[in-house]
């Protein structure tokens, strides 16, 4: 009995010690983490990990990333995340299927995504917006002014639809590639606008892994890589971001988005990035209370 005790005493401490909670000892993966630039950490039932590359995401697993860190992440429905510095994002709920039967919904709390969506249903929730698409190119930033929250979402490729976070408040805005929207809280999204060539090379700066100065190629191995699925239209987007809608005539005042200077000042070492297996696609989903 003593002996019994000591093996699972064992076993417990090994479990924490790689970075797996107890809680999902067996819980099949939902993803991986394919770069990282800087620094980035998972939480998840079990506490808080170092995210690694290659370290795998599990449904309601919690993606932070530090002052000029990025990470990339690879899901099993081949949609590929790209966060910026300092922002956090939710897996809130994922289920794995052909066409309409796959769903993947994603919290972001704070800071700027890119993601290039796969053919599932893909929604993204931020504080004042929801955006569902499948199939695009999109751009979130996140943040306040002057304690306000705002949600900024720019297509790059597809359609998105975009509404208020707050289910009362109605009315939905389609955007297009190469056009905007800035939803804050508690308001109807407004009309699309053209999103101004600043914007679209800020929002490449942001998420692109190659945007700093001194990063490794192995950065451009984990875009360039089968098992990163979407990396064609990642690269398709990027030459629409510089080549996009020029239009600026009706764009409102918006807040700037940081983080964008392309000499690398201030940003850590070069990515981390080792080729991957594509995980085993599995069928799970778990709700998260709101």
């Amino acid at each position: 009995m003593v002996a019994k005790k000591i093996r699972i005493v064992v076993l417990s401490a090994l479990l924490l010690f790689w970075g797996v909670p107890l809680t999902l000892a067996g819980q099949p993966s939902v993803g991986k983490v394919v770069a990282i630039k800087g620094a980035a950490s998972i939480g998840r039932a079990g506490g808080q990990v170092p995210a690694k590359v290659k370290g795998e995401l599990f449904a309601s697993d919690t993606v932070k990333t530090a002052a000029g860190s990025r990470a990339k992440l690879l899901f099993i429905d081949d949609s590929v995340l790209t966060l910026s510095e300092n922002s956090t994002l939710v897996v809130q709920e994922f289920i794995d299927g052909q066409g309409k039967q796959g769903r993947s919904i994603y919290n972001l709390l704070d800071g700027k995504l890119r993601s290039v969506v796969g053919k599932t249903k893909f929604e993204v929730r931020t504080p004042t917006a929801v955006a569902a698409a499948r199939g695009t190119v999109i751009f979130f930033d996140v943040g306040k002014v002057k304690n306000e929250s705002y949600s900024r979402i720019i297509c790059l490729e597809g359609k998105v639809e975009v509404n208020n976070v707050v289910s009362s408040v109605r009315g939905t805005t389609l955007l297009t590639p190469g056009t905007m929207v800035v939803v804050k809280a508690g308001q109807v999204p407004p009309p699309a606008v053209p999103a101004p060539p600043a914007e679209l090379e800020k929002a490449r700066r942001a998420t692109s892994s190659s945007a700093a100065s001194g990063e490794s190629s192995g950065s451009g191995s984990a875009s360039s890589s089968s098992s990163d699925g979407g990396s064609a239209k990642s690269a398709s987007a990027e030459t629409q971001e510089n080549t996009g809608n020029t239009g600026s005539t009706g764009t409102p005042a918006l807040p700037a988005v940081s983080g964008t200077s392309s000499a690398g000042t201030g940003f850590a070492p070069p990515v981390q990035t080792l080729p991957i297996k594509q995980p085993t696609r599995v069928n799970i989903t778990i709700g998260i209370p709101h």
